[in-house]
């Protein structure tokens, strides 16, 4: 099935369409191969997507594989959410990441990076560095704030006594420990990156998501992908 059926010019064609392609991959036909530029809807409908670069095949790749979720949100961290905005090294990430397979939203700043909005935020080693710490450091210092609030009176206390569940979820929300390491990738085995200061938590959370990268095979995915395209790129330079 071709793009052109759910170009969104017809809404409710469209609609239609999509319920008559999920009816008959589920009753007649297990296999549907549908080909478009939309990313969210191949995320929505597809198990796999089948990325394609010069008339050959990249690589297949679960969606899921690294960010639990079907078609992550992909943001660029600047100084303003313009496109011209940002040095002249994020203005040439910008232009890649415009010309990638994936659910690229644009920039996106600092300050944006906790609403939930984005999936994946792209930065150079050292400015996502200081957003991270940044980040931890705004978290510690407002959970010890608001414990010394709650012990700052007697009512304070009662309150903090009848709320204490619900504090107890936001303490292990906003504890960093409890996520863990991050992938490095690039490399030919599954490696996670763990804070210098990591405990017995965030340890536990890191081997997790070893075993995650793991079972969803992204090294293997990931050197399909590249594999293919050096070679596309070396038949190119011969002709």
């Amino acid at each position: 099935m071709l793009d052109e059926p759910t170009a969104g010019l017809d809404p409710v064609g469209k609609r239609d369409i999509m319920e008559l392609v999920v009816r008959i991959k589920e009753t007649t036909c297990p296999t549907v191969v549908m080909i478009s530029h939309n990313m969210d809807e191949i995320a929505t409908y597809c198990n796999k997507i089948a990325v394609l670069g010069r008339g050959r095949l990249l690589g297949v790749f679960d969606p899921r594989a690294l960010f639990g979720t079907e078609n992550p949100r992909v943001a660029l961290l600047s100084v303003g959410t313009e496109e011209h905005k940002g040095d002249e090294r994020s203005k040439a990430a910008h232009a890649l990441l415009k010309e990638q397979p994936i659910n690229f939203v644009g920039n996106m700043e600092a300050r944006d990076v906790l609403t939930g909005d984005y999936d994946v935020v792209v930065s150079d080693g050292f400015s996502g560095n200081v957003l991270i710490k940044s980040v931890e450091g705004t978290a510690k210092m407002v959970m010890g704030q608001l414990k010394k609030a709650m012990f700052s009176s007697v009512k304070s206390k009662l309150g903090a006594l009848m709320m204490k569940k619900s504090l107890k979820g936001l303490k292990s929300k906003m504890d960093y420990h409890a996520y863990g390491g991050a992938a490095f990738l690039g490399v030919k085995k599954i490696v996670v990156k763990t804070h210098g200061s990591s405990n017995e938590v965030s340890t536990k959370a890191s081997v997790a998501n070893i075993i995650r990268l793991h079972e969803h095979h992204i090294i293997e995915d990931i050197t399909a992908g590249i594999t293919a395209e050096v070679s596309a790129n070396a038949e190119s330079k011969s002709e």
